[in-house]
């Protein structure tokens, strides 16, 4: 899923590789970006959701974050229908749920110990915001 040495995250159905080196240009020139929806344009920033993909046997819903050019963030969020699909069936508890799977994936993909790593193109995470009611693992670069 996330490649530990260059923060590479490969996207199984098209074959894109999404990295601190992908640019918004880049990607709005892929044939990807018929299938993304533009999410957030706040000039220099702007955001755009990705189209579900499968993998590992789960569904995963994909946002890309840039300031101007430069990709910041990568969220991505487990869309497996035991979480809920939408407000009507939204519950804290399925959301914490959510976040434990998160956190689960990122313990296999990078080990025990992997919120408190830093590598050296960026960070991971898992978090739950209650405000917003929703879970997401992120992935920001560094700049």
């Amino acid at each position: 899923m996330i490649e530990h040495t260059t923060g590479q995250i490969q996207l199984p159905s098209d074959g894109i590789r999404v990295g601190p080196s992908l640019s918004r240009e880049q990607l709005l020139a892929s044939p990807l970006a018929s299938q993304c929806r533009e999410l957030v344009r706040n000039e220099p920033h702007c955001s755009f959701a990705l189209p579900t993909v499968q993998f590992d046997g789960h569904s995963f819903a994909w946002s890309l974050w840039f300031h101007g050019s430069v990709l910041q963030r990568v969220s991505i969020e487990c869309a497996d229908p035991e979480f809920g699909s939408s407000w009507s069936d939204w519950s804290e508890e399925r959301e914490l749920a959510r976040k434990r799977f998160h956190d689960s994936l990122l313990q296999s993909v990078f080990g025990q110990d992997w919120s408190h790593q830093r590598f050296s193109w960026g960070t991971v995470d898992s978090g739950y915001d209650p405000k917003g009611g929703f879970s997401s693992i992120g992935v920001t670069y560094a700049v």
